[in-house]
């Protein structure tokens, strides 16, 4: 059993019977346990998979652009034809390069493609056709830095292909299909280094989880090739849930059967043979359709995980709170529904994005205070904007800023707690185009700072009209997509490739010092000392992340 912590200071509102309320919540903070973690933030020039990192941190270290204006949109390919990017698909990117999927219509016919994008031009690089996601699916890609490759999950397909050329790499099919879950890839294995995906199975028993090789073969060391299949177990119903990963343990959520019992299980990633669960966490009544983040602090490794529930208000799911040590549950606390990843800060707060219009909830912005052993919810972003205009006592469209939902995965900031989110339509399909982007500014929130009132927005930092997609946010840089195409935020990038091989090495500092190539690498328009400094730092960078040969 679970130690469970409601939220009795707070009522939610919903569609149904009998009178809704709304209560302001008095929540006593004194005492409150603020953690020292270890900060797990994505990569500084890259955000190269679902969530940043293999651990689902959902933290970066960039500061925020304006995202007033785009300072680019890519809505055609190289052919002049419209491109459709995928509505709720999130982007990831490289160092040079922004990967996104879409189609385009030929003959009447829509093919899919991996398309790769020129970061500081907008310019299309390279696309491949790629297989056709199954079920709207929006699985995002990932880049496997070590190697060099870019690797789309879609259909029963997962392919990966050179970073900079886009020449296939390898492919597998698998057994089923690919159905809103994410890969990841590892870098801490040696030289046996996997890929994980989990496959479709709703809410059977035949949902699977997958390992594959990515890193070359060699031997007795490392007997798989690139791309093929270590293992593959079944573990249950499954859709949408992306695995994490963080010191040579997978972690993957299971949907389980309507109305019975979702799951969380954790399996040994050296493996090479079908692994044993090294444990079984069961959570009666409550299924799990999304990701797991993990979180290590001076006290232990903890998951994150919520549900999401077809029935009931704002809160009928749950987050939880597991101990990824042996599987046991430390708390649960309601939450709106959601296949989102919960993103868990350095000062004990939970961010969670959920809901959808209709069906008795709506899409919020929720947070929580991590004190332990147990938790509470601090603010809604439906309930606490919410002012009843027409006093019918249910929170309508207009009434309340709408913020994330049940698919889309925000990103915060590691160190100035300012969080990144889409938001899901209001009306029509819920795999439309999202219609905003916000920035948002936590610190001006409960329990940091009490707000004055529903009508106070000044924590509203950013906000722009026509996106909003799963964005990547990096280097100052923010990518997503909206129904005009693929939109970038903020200056371009640095350019350290000074001999422009498309790697990032020694050779470039050689370049750069022997007067040769593009040696303009923070591109103002004027070569200098700062410049030489820029190639100096990221030559170092590239040294010690022990990718052989640079990157791009």
């Amino acid at each position: 059993m679970i130690t469970q912590a409601r939220d009795h200071g707070r009522h939610r509102v919903a569609r149904g019977p009998g009178p809704p309320a709304r209560i302001a919540a008095a929540l006593c903070l004194a005492g409150l346990c603020i953690h020292a973690q270890a900060q797990t933030a994505a990569p500084e020039h890259s955000w190269p998979m679902l969530a940043g990192t293999p651990d689902r941190a959902g933290r970066s270290l960039a500061s925020m652009p304006s995202i007033v204006m785009p300072s680019w949109t890519l809505s055609h390919d190289q052919q002049n034809r419209a491109i459709t990017f995928i509505a709720q698909g999130g982007v990831v990117c490289s160092r040079d390069c922004v990967f996104a999927i879409g189609s385009v219509t030929i003959s009447a016919i829509k093919q899919f493609s991996l398309y790769t994008v020129d970061r500081r031009t907008g310019q299309i690089r390279w696309s491949r056709p790629i297989t056709a996601p199954v079920a709207d699916s929006w699985s995002v890609p990932v880049i496997d830095e070590r190697n060099q490759t870019v690797i789309a999950a879609s259909g029963k397909s997962v392919a990966a292909f050179d970073l900079l050329m886009g020449t296939p790499r390898w492919s597998t099919m698998l057994p089923r299909n690919i159905v809103n879950a994410s890969p990841l890839v590892t870098g801490d294995l040696g030289i046996s280094n996997r890929l994980f995906i989990t496959q479709y199975d709703g809410f059977g028993t035949e949902g699977l989880l997958t390992c594959i090789n990515i890193d070359p073969q060699l031997g007795i060391a490392n007997p798989f090739a690139p791309g093929g299949i270590v293992w593959s177990i079944a573990i249950g119903g499954s859709s949408g849930n992306s695995p994490a990963y963080v010191g040579g343990v997978v972690y993957c959520a299971v949907v389980g059967e309507l109305d019975v019992a979702g799951s969380i299980l954790a399996f040994d990633a050296r493996a090479i043979t079908p692994p044993a669960p090294l444990w079984v966490f069961t959570e009666v009544g409550h299924n799990f359709f999304g990701g797991l983040a993990t979180r290590t602090d001076e006290s232990g490794r903890w998951l994150y995980a919520a549900s999401y529930d077809f029935f009931g208000g704002l809160d009928a799911s749950r987050l939880l709170k597991i101990n990824a040590q042996d599987g046991s549950g430390v708390w649960e606390i309601p939450c709106n529904r959601t296949a989102s990843v919960p993103i868990a800060l350095d000062d004990g707060r939970i961010v969670l994005s959920g809901g959808i219009a209709g069906f008795g909830t709506v899409p919020t912005i929720e947070i929580f205070v991590d004190q332990r052993s147990t938790a509470v919810a601090v603010w809604n972003s439906a309930t606490d904007t919410w002012v009843d205009s027409n006093a019918n006592q249910s929170i309508d469209v207009g009434e309340f800023l709408p913020l994330g939902g049940w698919n889309q995965q925000p990103i915060a900031n590691a160190r100035t707690h300012h969080l990144l989110t889409g938001v899901l339509p209001l009306s029509g399909s819920a795999s439309a185009n999202c219609p905003d982007l916000y920035g948002i500014d936590l610190n001006l929130l409960p329990p940091v700072t009490p707000t004055s009132g529903p009508m106070d927005r000044s924590f509203v930092l950013n906000h722009f009209q026509g996106a909003g997609a799963s964005p990547a946010w990096t280097d100052s840089n923010i990518y997503t997509v909206g129904a005009g195409g693929l939109l970038a935020f903020g200056p371009p990038p640095v350019q350290p490739d000074v001999d422009g091989n498309g790697l990032v090495d020694i050779d470039d500092l050689y370049a750069w010092e022997q007067n040769r190539g593009q040696r303009d690498a923070d591109l103002n328009g004027v070569v200098d000392e700062l410049d030489h400094q820029i190639v100096i730092k990221l030559v170092r960078e590239h040294e010690s992340d022990g990718a052989a040969g640079g990157r791009p």
